[in-house]
């Protein structure tokens, strides 16, 4: 049954929390580790890494386990958040359409300069213009939204995928790499966003993934309409039988798509797409319920609990993980590409993570909001916040 969370008042829901770090977690590693195997590294070195254990091995870990599960977290509990501000601010009498249009402006500017002089691998641009498709279709009826996000959340990519190879001239190239190994900053910035235009806005080749963060973001939208999210604790069975189906699952459908992708199973093509599918959502989906199982539970919240820090600071969390990855890997810093390996690229990932997660536990003793999240905050409100954590 679709209703409002206004009842919440201004309770922070630490579910939405927990989970989002989690996400930030598989993040970290899917670009650490995925883009420094597959995306970064010259083609020899590449190659000696795909018969090297411990680079193949890592990759794998990061293929099965995130790619693809980690970003669906992420884009579901945009689409939640966006639901939530919502019935808050009507509750409240408050302008939403105002205030939310600023806050997607403010994020858009944040994603930009992220994109063209940090990280090209930057979402926040691409959250902020989506964010404006679901403020556009706000009023939408929920089983509709529902419907209509289900079939992006499985079609959007091949349907975007497909109109964007009828658009494409058939002699148009594009490789990340020369961007990925230029010399010096600046040329690499002018790059990056050269790049970033080609393969995202020229002949509608980004339109695949612009639709698969909007089916997530519609499915988001619908699930924190629904009652039951006002009640997540009465519901902790239902979220422990939906985790020990869903993650098996998952993993294994996971599993025989990256074997079938790298050729260790001798099956058709086509499995490799069509697990990855269902796989990749269904592990989302697993990760969601165990640790909304977890925390709901008296004796296991505090298994999961120290995840929420680092999730309500999330942003200035993304950021910083673009910034350490652009000083490593990009000529940021001194471009060690190809000589930071996949596996010790994981293990930074993992520090990066525990840093973060420990100064987001003493940042949040003292201030209500991460640096980055004061500063988008004032900008959606138009009034500088309060910083400081009340006594």
């Amino acid at each position: 049954a679709g209703g409002t969370v206004s009842d919440l008042g201004v309770r922070r829901i630490e579910e939405l929390d927990v989970l989002r770090g989690f996400a930030l977690l598989g993040v970290f590693i899917v670009h650490f580790v995925g883009l420094n195997f597959y995306e970064l590294p010259p083609a020899d070195i590449q190659a000696t890494w795909q018969t090297d254990p411990f680079q193949r091995g890592i990759s794998l870990f990061s293929d099965i386990f995130f790619q693809n599960s980690a970003n669906t977290l992420f884009a579901m509990l945009f689409g939640m958040s966006f639901w939530l501000m919502l019935e808050r601010m009507k509750a409240n009498g408050v302008a939403f359409e105002t205030v939310y249009i600023r806050r997607l402006v403010a994020l858009m500017v944040i994603g930009l300069i992220h994109l063209c002089l940090i990280f090209p691998g930057d979402v926040l641009f691409e959250y902020a213009l989506l964010g404006l498709v679901l403020f556009l279709i706000r009023s939408m009826p929920p089983r509709l939204m529902l419907a209509i996000g289900i079939m992006l959340f499985f079609l959007g990519q091949p349907i975007g995928d497909q109109i964007s190879t009828w658009l494409t001239p058939p002699n148009h190239e594009e490789s990340s790499q020369s961007v990925f190994q230029g010399e010096d900053y600046i040329s690499w910035a002018t790059s990056a966003f050269s790049l970033y235009f080609s393969q995202n806005i020229a002949y509608g080749s980004g339109l695949g993934w612009w639709l698969y963060i909007l089916g997530r973001f519609m499915l988001g939208a619908w699930i924190m309409q629904q009652v039951w999210m006002r009640r997540l604790s009465e519901y902790r069975g239902v979220a422990g039988q939906i985790a020990v189906f869903a993650l098996p699952i998952g993993l294994l459908l996971e599993t025989v798509s990256i074997f079938v992708a790298i050729d260790y199973l001798p099956w058709p093509n086509w499995i490799d797409p069509v697990t990855h599918s269902i796989g990749a959502p269904l592990v989302a989906l697993g990760y969601a319920a165990a640790l909304v199982y977890l925390f709901t539970g008296s004796s296991t919240q505090r298994l999961v609990h120290w995840l929420a820090p680092v999730g309500r600071i999330a942003l200035t969390a993304y950021v910083a993980h673009g910034l350490l990855f652009s000083i490593i890997f990009l000529p940021l810093g001194p471009n060690l590409t190809g000589i930071i390996t996949p596996f010790a690229s994981f293990w930074v990932a993992i520090g990066l993570y525990i840093s973060l997660t420990i100064a987001s536990i003493l940042w949040l003793k003292h201030y209500r909001y991460g640096p980055l999240e004061f500063v988008w905050r004032w900008a959606t409100y138009g009034r500088r916040p309060d910083l400081r954590a009340k006594a």
